[in-house]
């Protein structure tokens, strides 16, 4: 488990088409985020596992805001949430450049490891991609789940595994 969260963050619980998701953060960063999970006990288990608190059940106006957006994504609306500040002190140089990269991809539209490793710079570093992407702690808002392998689907460490990636690419309009 990571280390604990030792910030003014909160837990919050989006409720979306796909299910019921949590991200970490305040009106002005996120932290961190959980995808979708099957049930919402299932969802407060892993927030509480992961993160180290509670989710606060107040619903201030920017989590309404997120909520009706993330939907929006679901229902075809061409969202990348660009303007959202996203707290990478985490991250090194190489992942933000990686994170950066994949932001700006609309959704339904996928790219090999290999092929983003080009368009950051990095010819060769098609795996350094995929570790990267492992270590992403924002999924959905750096949409990691964009990323295949060149044979294939590729893999997906998140909760939920493969069956979790399919479920957001078709969600956003996806076509295998």
């Amino acid at each position: 488990m990571r280390e604990r969260i030792e910030t003014v963050s909160k837990a919050y619980v989006l409720e979306t088409l796909l299910g019921p998701m949590a991200i970490l953060g305040d009106a002005h960063q996120i932290r961190e985020s959980q995808l979708p999970a099957v049930t919402y006990q299932a969802l407060i288990e892993e927030v509480h596992r992961s993160w180290g608190c509670a989710v606060d059940e107040s619903r201030p106006a920017w989590i309404r805001e997120l909520e009706h957006r993330v939907n929006g994504l679901w229902q075809g609306i061409d969202e990348r949430f660009l303007d959202l500040k996203l707290d990478l002190t985490w991250a090194s140089p190489f992942q933000s450049k990686v994170y950066k990269a994949l932001r700006k991809m609309r959704p339904a539209q996928v790219a090999s490891y290999g092929d983003l490793a080009l368009l950051i710079g990095s010819p060769r570093g098609a795996r350094a991609v995929g570790g990267a992407l492992r270590k992403n702690r924002i999924p959905l808002f750096i949409p990691c789940h964009r990323i295949l392998a060149q044979s294939g689907i590729g893999g997906f460490t998140a909760p939920g595994g493969l069956e979790q990636k399919y479920k957001l690419l078709r969600a956003e309009g996806w076509q295998s």
